[in-house]
C-alpha cells in the first residue's frame, strides 16, 4: 500500500488530488550531411477545459568551414478551443538573443517579431487555427500555416499524400508525415540543408 501511495504522489497534484496530464512528446535528431548537429523536441499537452499547449525546443550547433551556427530556441503556443491565444518564442544564438510574441485580445492578434534580420510589428484580425508547433501533431488541412518564429504565415503545398511544403519567400521546408505525426523535415538553406528526423 505504501508503494502505491508513493507512486501516485509522483504524478498527482497534492492540493487537488488529481493527476497531472502527461504531454505527448516527439524527439528528433537534426542532421547536416548525415552528421548530427542538434536535437528538437515537440510536445502537446492537453490541459482540459479546451486548453492545449504546444512546445518546440531546438538546440543546434554547426561548425563547417565558413559556416558557423549556434542556435537555441523555444516556442510555446497556447490554444483555447483550437484557436491560438498566445505564442512566445525565445531565441539565443551566436548572432544574439531575440524574441517573438503573439497575443490575442478581443479577436485581434498583436504580433511582435524581433528575430535576426527580421523585424515585424503588426495586427492580425483573422483567427489563427493552425501553426507550426501544432503542425507536428496534425497534418495540414488548409493552405497556410502560421509560423510562430517569424510571426507570419507560410503557404502550404501538398506534394503527395504524406508530403507537404511550407514556404515563405526564400524559406522552403518539406514536411513528411506518418499519420498525423511529423516523421521528418528537410529545411532548405541557402548554404546547407538541415534534416530533422524523428527518433521516438
Amino acid at each position: 500500500m505504501k508503494v502505491i501511495i508513493a507512486i501516485l504522489s509522483l504524478c498527482c497534484i497534492p492540493s487537488f488530488g488529481r493527476c497531472q496530464p502527461s504531454p505527448d512528446t516527439l524527439n528528433y535528431m537534426i542532421e547536416v550531411a548525415s552528421f548530427k548537429v542538434g536535437t528538437m523536441m515537440a510536445t502537446r499537452l492537453h490541459l482540459g477545459n479546451g486548453k492545449t499547449k504546444y512546445t518546440l525546443i531546438s538546440n543546434v550547433k554547426v561548425n563547417l568551414l565558413l559556416y558557423h551556427l549556434k542556435l537555441f530556441y523555444k516556442v510555446e503556443s497556447n490554444y483555447m478551443n483550437n484557436k491560438l491565444i498566445t505564442a512566445f518564442v525565445n531565441t539565443k544564438s551566436n548572432k544574439g538573443n531575440f524574441y517573438t510574441q503573439v497575443i490575442e485580445v478581443n479577436g485581434r492578434y498583436f504580433i511582435k517579431a524581433h528575430q535576426y534580420s527580421h523585424h515585424l510589428e503588426t495586427i492580425e484580425t483573422d483567427p489563427i487555427l493552425y501553426s507550426v508547433a501544432k503542425a507536428f501533431f496534425e497534418r495540414p488541412r488548409q493552405g497556410k500555416v502560421f509560423g510562430e518564429y517569424l510571426g507570419d504565415y507560410l503557404l502550404v503545398d501538398k506534394v503527395s499524400e504524406d508530403v507537404y511544403i511550407f514556404k515563405r519567400k526564400d524559406q522552403v521546408d518539406e514536411y513528411t508525415y506518418s499519420h498525423d505525426i511529423v516523421k521528418s523535415i528537410v529545411k532548405k538553406n541557402r548554404f546547407i540543408d538541415f534534416k530533422v528526423r524523428l527518433i521516438k
